[in-house]
This record gives C-alpha cells, sequence and structure tokens, in this order.
C-alpha cells in the first residue's frame, strides 16, 4: 500500500508541475504581460501546488479510490493547478485547462455509461451566473475563463455541491478583498474556484469510499 501511495504522490505531483509548466509556455506565448516580472512568487506558486497536488494524489490512493475516478481526479487537479497558475501570472485561462478537461469528463463518463443529460445541466447551472457576470463586467471584474472553470467543477461535483462551493469561493474572494483592501481592484478568482473543486471531488471521493 505504501509504495501505491507513493507512486501516486509522485505522478500526481509531476502532472500538475507539467500543466503549469505548459501554463508558463502558453501565458509566454500569448504575449500577455506576467505579472511577476522577476519570477519568485511565480516559483514558489509552482512549488506548493505541485506538493498539494501530490498530497492529494497519496490521500486519494489510501482511500482505495477505482482507476477511473482516481485518473479523472488526476486530470482535474493538472487541469486547475495550470488554471490558478495562468490567472495569477497572466490575468487569463486558457480552453486547455478549462473546456479540454471538461470534454475528457464527458468522455470517461461516456465510457463508464455514467453519462446522462443532468450533467450537461449541472455543468450549464454552474456556468450560468459566472458567464453572466462576465458578460455584464465584459470580462474585466469576472472572466470567461473563470466561467468555464466553474462549468467543468459543475460537471464534476454536480449542481448542489458546485452551487454550496462556489458559494464559499465567492464569500471568500470578498473577504480577502476587504482584508487586502482591494475592494474595488480585480483578483484573480481561478485559486478559489480551484479550492472548490478539489475539495469537493475530496469530499465525494472520501464519502463514496466509506
Amino acid at each position: 500500500m505504501i509504495y501505491t501511495v507513493l507512486i501516486s504522490a509522485v505522478v500526481f505531483g509531476c502532472a500538475a508541475y507539467l500543466g503549469m509548466q505548459l501554463a508558463d509556455y502558453l501565458g509566454t506565448k500569448s504575449g500577455r504581460p506576467r505579472k511577476d516580472a522577476d519570477g519568485n512568487q511565480q516559483q514558489w506558486l509552482m512549488m506548493a501546488l505541485t506538493v498539494c497536488t501530490a498530497l492529494i494524489g497519496g490521500v486519494v490512493a489510501s482511500r482505495g479510490v477505482p482507476i477511473v475516478p482516481f485518473a479523472t481526479l488526476g486530470i482535474v487537479c493538472v487541469a486547475l493547478c495550470a488554471a490558478w497558475y495562468s490567472d495569477v501570472n497572466f490575468d487569463s485561462i486558457p480552453d486547455w485547462f478549462t473546456l479540454l478537461p471538461l470534454g475528457m469528463v464527458f468522455v470517461v463518463a461516456i465510457l463508464q455509461r455514467e453519462f446522462s443529460g443532468q450533467m450537461v445541466w449541472n455543468s450549464l447551472i454552474a456556468f450560468l451566473p459566472f458567464g453572466i457576470a462576465a458578460a455584464l463586467s465584459k470580462g474585466k471584474g469576472m472572466g470567461w475563463g473563470d466561467s468555464k472553470l466553474a462549468a467543468l467543477g459543475g460537471a464534476v461535483l454536480g449542481v448542489n455541491m458546485a452551487l454550496l462551493t462556489f458559494a464559499a469561493a465567492c464569500l471568500a474572494l470578498v473577504a480577502v478583498g476587504w482584508i487586502r483592501g482591494r475592494r474595488t481592484q480585480p483578483i484573480a478568482f481561478a485559486p478559489y474556484l480551484a479550492v472548490a473543486i478539489v475539495l469537493g471531488v475530496l469530499v465525494r471521493a472520501v464519502v463514496s469510499t466509506t
């Protein structure tokens, strides 16, 4: 068991690191200005997310989660790390880290014969409030990348869990804005959504194996 946990942790951590490297490459290639010019913060962020994702891989492996949900969780974690990194450093979330993993989640559900119209509906409901906010703010207050990330969360978590965790993420964002004195300035929302989605997925994974 210990070897399985260690291998899972290494695989999750390495995959997350490579995902963030891809995010860095795509952000640089897009020509968007990098927020962290000296690169110190981005290195610390990359290390922290790599370690956290490795821990998630180890914990999930220790719970004996079946291979398909395990692999799906890995894909989602990598996408969330990359989205987090991209949003914080380049103020943008490429579709590679939202729509592509969303499509992969749908494909896995189809292959497992677990796909239904409710899954699409969950994704759409999670997307709508963020999409409306993005449209009203013209992408300045809420970005379309955040909306697509919410759609991924809806498909993975289900509408009830998604709305609950996303509401908590919004409250956390507001609280951080007030504490940091940035009430009217935009703050990267992807980290809050990423944490909400991961926590929701972990809760479901742990509950399903108990």
